[in-house]
């Protein structure tokens, strides 16, 4: 390895205990708590160093964001692949559902964080971020559905999308917050999906 890669290996790597540090300090006492000098703290760095990586703790929020929303985009995508638009719909949602259950720490920092958090992290009016492709995709689903036909409803794809979220948040933040309440949380995530689909597809 030649010293070029070396030092771009070495970047990398304090760049991701940034980050991880970042995310712990999020974790356990919010993203009020996050600075700098509590990173650098944290990685024994000065907090001069962190601004050669990052130039805020906005910035910060925005990545730790985007990785996680990475992992629920490659789970949606791979469960994203019938040609029937209500059996996508419902795989999707499942796949939402088991990222949640599976990356608790992660869901809890991008869907249950404090509102400080949520503002930094979606400040970036990106197209192109996975979180927003993470949108667009149950957002075709919902296109798709009104228009192939078979939607019984009238409401607009995004009221489509967001009833579906709900439900599938509620069923994820139950099970992290109140788990004595939910025997299986997979179980009823399948239940309230199939009990959706039922009132939003044309009867035939």
């Amino acid at each position: 390895m030649g010293i070029k890669e070396r030092r771009e290996r070495e970047k990398q790597d304090i760049r991701q205990k940034i980050l991880g540090a970042a995310q712990q300090i999020i974790t356990e006492e919010g993203f009020a708590a996050l600075s700098m000098r509590k990173i650098a703290s944290r990685i024994e760095y000065s907090a001069a160093s962190i601004y050669l990586y990052f130039r805020s703790r906005e910035e910060i929020a925005q990545e730790i964001s985007e990785a996680g929303f990475g992992k629920l985009l490659a789970k949606m995508t791979a469960a994203n692949r019938s040609k029937d638009v209500s059996t996508r719909l419902r795989a999707v949602a499942l796949a939402y559902v088991t990222f949640g259950l599976e990356n608790p720490g992660t869901y809890r920092l991008i869907f249950m964080g404090d509102s400080e958090y949520t503002k930094a992290a979606f400040a970036k009016k990106d197209p192109e971020s996975v979180a927003n492709k993470s949108y667009k995709l149950l957002l075709d689903l919902g296109n798709d559905l009104r228009r192939e036909g078979s939607f019984a409803g009238t409401g607009s794809a995004h009221e489509i999308v967001e009833m579906v979220w709900t439900s599938m948040h509620g069923v994820v933040s139950l099970n992290l917050t109140c788990p004595a309440f939910q025997s299986s949380p997979k179980a009823l995530a399948k239940i309230m999906v199939d009990t959706l689909l039922r009132g939003l597809l044309v009867q035939t």
